[in-house]
């Protein structure tokens, strides 16, 4: 037996508390009707015999939402499974960087944005037992619970459009081409106009200009900012003042294209209050709207410039600034109103436009070709099976303490999902979980009852396949698949009121609190690197020919961790009719109103008890 195993156990003995089931990577916590009806009833004519009863109950779930900050402000329920609702691919790379010199990348990797949205559906048919038998001189009696819930849980995607491609909603990156034509509808070369020219930065950025990885948007050694074959820069370091075949860019805060009129001539015959010079320091929310900026040729900005393109040597803390920044940073042309009069900036932007094909490439597709498919799936079958024994002594009619030992025998089926993240589960993969606690009953008056029920639970070891968590990703449960060791534990805790009829304890009703505290995961990839889906690096050789060389990258443990352990609070409440000494039927339901990191659920079921 490992430290670790044994400092789990010493830790739930002191504690004292009972442990039940919630599954590692996956959106619920305990389900409702895990040990039966809620109401609790004391029985005052248990006599020196055995007694067995059995319930059945149906019950439904769903969960829309999500809490991820400690609280009751709420996200979308693909912010739970991925840590972000929206985000790029690249930030599931490796330090968050889709790097251009690799073997299988592409722009769209950098510039769509992926808005995965889902919602869980459960619905379930339980059935328990619970046997007990007098000891102690009837005071105490010994017994053993047995649960064994039938579960459909469906995963499904809502963002889905229906159309094979389900490209992402926002993927305007060019706008504005309109190429004169003759008569017999080839493009004419040596004229054409341009209308309101615009291109996304940081698409321009992602495209490569030549097969080795360098990118069309650079710094030159000269200190010029080249945009393919144009230029931002003036050659003056007194005035900015573009040139008619320069470019300049315009900050739009919506997305999408601006709508804003490009300047209407050079900057030396309009004045050059109509551009200014860009401070790549200057956050986002600083930069005004509709205001043409434009890279100078300033000794003191150059070096920032460098530094504001994508490398891999920047912190991902400023590599998603800056990418955030680019978004809403629009080129446009420089020339004389909206026509295109020269064939050097007719060729950029007919490059410029070509682009578009490869950044059009569906980001989903390329997930698919990796292995990957974001789709709705649902799962039926029997669900993990708990078997606990226990303890139950009353000190007087009115107190009774029970405590318990138990396990979770793992019959739910496996807990791959890497291939497609909304892979619902059964049960518990293959981890086997060990459950101890404690639960207290009380009853001050004939009207009223309490019932404090807290444990503790903790899955055995075991191995999983897990998407890859490289270093530096900002994005969980999304990469290659791996293998890993992983365990954890939880706490649930419950506080109930049963109130009762005044004049019969025939019709009672509950009302309730539940706090569920989960611990982050132990995790421990069993590989240290594997290649990411980018592939091989592309180096050029001696000869000056591109090569592919293997590209491992490290994974990270605390990465594959962060933000896995979890709060959720929950009120629930049941209303119980005792139909005679052998028969009860019960109706009831949960809401989780607060919580870290867990789905807000809401639960109801119904059933009925028969007691022999």
């Amino acid at each position: 037996m490992n430290k670790t195993m044994k400092k789990r156990i010493v830790t739930a003995a002191f504690l004292g508390l009972v442990g039940s089931s919630v599954q590692a990577y996956e959106l619920r916590t305990p389900w409702l009707t895990e040990r039966g009806p809620l109401t609790y009833i004391f029985e005052d004519d248990k006599d020196d015999d055995y007694s067995l009863n059995f319930w059945h109950a149906v019950h439904t779930r769903i969960a829309q939402k999500s809490f991820k900050e400690h609280g009751t402000t709420k996200h979308p329920l693909t912010e739970l499974m991925f840590g972000k609702s929206d985000f790029k691919l690249s930030e599931a790379m490796p330090n968050s960087h889709a790097d251009m010199k690799t073997e299988f990348y592409r722009s769209a990797l950098r510039t769509a944005k992926l808005r995965p949205r889902a919602q869980y559906n459960e619905r379930g048919i339980t059935v328990g037992g619970r046997f007990e038998y007098p000891v102690y001189e009837d005071k105490g009696r010994i017994g053993l619970r047995v649960t064994i819930p039938f579960r459909s849980v469906e995963i499904e995607r809502t963002d889905w459009t229906g159309t094979p491609g389900d490209a992402e909603t926002n993927r305007t990156l060019v706008s504005g081409f309109v190429v004169k034509k003759d008569d017999i509808g080839n493009d004419i070369n040596d004229v054409a106009t341009l209308t309101s020219f615009a291109m996304r930065m940081d698409a321009f950025e992602a495209t490569k200009q030549t097969q080795q990885g360098n990118s069309m948007l650079f710094v030159s050694s000269a200190g010029k900012v080249n945009a393919g074959g144009s230029v931002f820069n003036d050659d003056s370091n007194v005035a900015f003042e573009p040139g008619i075949n320069d470019l300049a860019f315009v900050y739009n805060k919506k997305e999408g294209p601006p709508s804003f009129s490009p300047p209407s001539a050079i900057a030396a015959v309009e004045g050059t209050s109509k551009f200014v010079r860009f401070d790549p320091t200057v956050s986002l929310q600083d930069h005004t709207e509709g205001v043409y900026y434009g890279f100078g040729k300033d000794a003191a900005l150059i070096e920032k410039y460098r530094t504001f393109f994508e490398t891999g040597s920047k912190t991902v803390c400023q590599r998603l600034q800056d990418q955030a920044l680019k978004e809403h940073l629009w080129i446009v042309k420089v020339g004389d109103g909206s026509v295109v009069t020269s064939n050097t900036q007719l060729d950029i932007a007919r490059e410029l436009y070509s682009t578009q094909n490869e950044a059009d490439h569906n980001e989903y597709q390329w997930l698919y070709l990796n292995g990957v498919e974001f789709k709705s799936e649902r799962r039926t079958g029997l669900g993990d099976i708990d078997l606990d024994f226990f303890y139950e002594h009353r000190f007087f009619d009115e107190l009774l303490i029970e405590a318990m030992i138990g396990v979770k025998i793992p019959v739910g089926g496996s807990s791959d999902s890497t291939g497609n993240p909304y892979g619902p589960r059964l049960g518990n993969g293959s981890h086997p979980e060990v459950k101890i606690g404690a639960m207290l009953a009380y009853q001050p008056v004939d009207w009223m009852s309490m019932k404090v029920d807290m444990y503790y639970s903790f899955a055995i070891e075991s191995v999983e396949h897990r998407a890859a968590a490289f270093e530096d990703t900002q994005i969980r449960h999304l990469g290659p698949k791996t293998d890993a060791k992983v365990d954890w534990g939880y706490f649930v805790g419950r506080f109930d009121f049963n109130f009762f009829h005044p004049e019969t304890k025939s019709i009672s009703s509950m009302i309730g609190y539940e706090i569920y505290v989960k611990q982050k995961d132990h995790i421990r990839f069993k590989r240290s690197r594997i290649s990411s889906w980018l592939g091989r690096s592309l180096v050029v050789n001696d000869a000056g020919n591109t090569v592919f060389e293997e590209n491992l990258q490290k994974l990270d443990n605390c990465v594959a961790e962060k933000n896995t352990d979890a709060i959720a609070h929950k009120v629930r409440s049941e209303a119980s009719y005792r139909v005679n000494k052998y028969l009860e039927l019960f109706l009831g339901g949960s809401y989780t109103f607060a919580g870290k990191n867990v789905p807000q659920e809401i639960d109801a079921h119904g059933g009925f008890r028969v007691q022999f």
